[in-house]
């Protein structure tokens, strides 16, 4: 009887592990073009030509042998990788959204011969990397070699996002060796940085990487990898993002606090974009939205009175903080191209911005913090 009633109750919990699962399954959905249903207009595609998608593709495809070395813990030369992963977005986003069948399929052939030559593969691993302490002892000019490992990432996040929105015209032939490919950027970058991410005190890049983790569960329809994803991010960015709207650690480096805050805010705020176009939305939660809602707040209080947010910024010092006045960055991160576009749209804000940062902005095209541009993903919506 004993035996009997183990074997019951172990049924039980099975069954429920299974209705559960499924369940949590069923609330995910898929956007055919990633952060969007499908994307659309020029906001899409105006960094696209395709009398120069030739020449493009050639720079692209030299992500094959690109390499970058980290030279300290405060500055990198990501441009070896960074200048081609945001060309290969443009011109993705630009076909996909034209519907411009041949060079979307130019796209995907230079695509799978990087994954036919293992591009990136050689970078060190997540692992071998960290065992080098970056800032150690707080100082900047020691070496970090987890860079390298970031940036090798962010490309591979960049090349799934390009598989994803072009999907439409890839053979299946192509799907298998983007597969096989993608399979072994998720294992040797993705998956231990997204991680490392989560449980990290900073707030960067990507959504910590979380971005990837959904891109990919994205390109294998794993509605459960998805659902985990989500959920992991939404208690991190709780750990995050204060009460106040504040980064735990961003907001809070020194002469450039308000430069990484404007830095984290664009990467939560793109993450959770992505995740309402999944079928969560971090914008109502009861307890994330709140902190969502504080920290676009402290990003306009920041635009308006700059010296009184330096000054909140320097009351903590996290081991990287830049505590050189000659190092400050005074204006919001230049990458964040689309956080004035957020917040304007979700919560009706007008943000200041310095002359530099409107200087150094418009020489970017595809948000490097996020993967894309807001004001694609809102021309997106039906």
């Amino acid at each position: 009887m004993q035996i009997f009633f183990r074997h019951w109750i172990l049924s039980v919990f099975l069954v429920s592990s299974i209705i559960a699962t499924s369940a949590s399954a069923q609330n995910v959905t898929f956007p055919t073009d990633f952060f969007a249903e499908r994307l659309q207009g020029s906001a899409c595609s105006k960094f696209f030509s395709s009398s120069r998608l030739n020449s493009d593709l050639k720079m692209i495809s030299a992500l094959s042998s690109a390499s970058m070395t980290s030279t300290n813990s405060l500055n990198v030369n990501h441009d070896a990788f960074s200048k081609r992963w945001t060309k290969l977005l443009e011109v993705s986003y630009g076909a996909a959204a034209k519907g411009d069948a041949a060079a979307s399929k130019k796209i995907l052939g230079t695509l799978v011969n990087l994954g036919k030559a293992n591009a990136l593969l050689n970078a060190p691993s997540y692992n071998s990397a960290k065992k080098v302490e970056c800032w150690k002892g707080g100082r900047s000019d020691q070496p970090c070699p987890l860079h390298v490992v970031q940036h090798t990432g962010y490309t591979g996040v960049a090349m799934l996002y390009s598989a994803i929105v072009l999907e439409e015209y890839a053979t299946p032939d192509q799907k298998r060796i983007l597969d096989t490919y993608f399979d072994k950027i998720y294992k040797k970058f993705l998956s231990p940085l997204a991680s490392n991410g989560a449980q990290s005190d900073g707030l960067y890049e990507f959504g910590d990487y979380g971005l990837g983790v959904l891109a990919y569960a994205r390109w294998k329809r794993d509605a459960w990898l998805a659902k985990s994803e989500i959920r992991k991010r939404r208690s991190s960015f709780i750990k995050k993002i204060d009460a106040q709207g504040m980064l735990k650690e961003n907001s809070f480096r020194g002469y450039r606090g308000y430069w990484y805050h404007t830095l984290g805010a664009e990467s939560a705020f793109g993450y959770a974009l992505v995740a309402r176009s999944f079928g969560t939305d971090f914008f109502k939660d009861a307890k994330l939205g709140p902190r969502l809602q504080n920290l676009a707040n402290q990003t306009v209080i920041g635009g308006q009175s700059y010296s009184d947010f330096r000054e909140r910024a320097l009351q903590k010092s996290p081991k990287n903080a830049i505590k050189d006045p000659s190092a400050e960055i005074p204006h919001m991160h230049q990458f964040a191209v689309g956080l004035p576009i957020i917040l304007k749209r979700e919560y009706g804000y007008g943000i200041i911005t310095t002359s530099a940062y409107r200087s150094k902005g418009r020489l970017e095209t595809i948000s490097k913090i996020t993967g894309f541009n807001a004001d694609c993903y809102y021309s997106s919506l039906r």
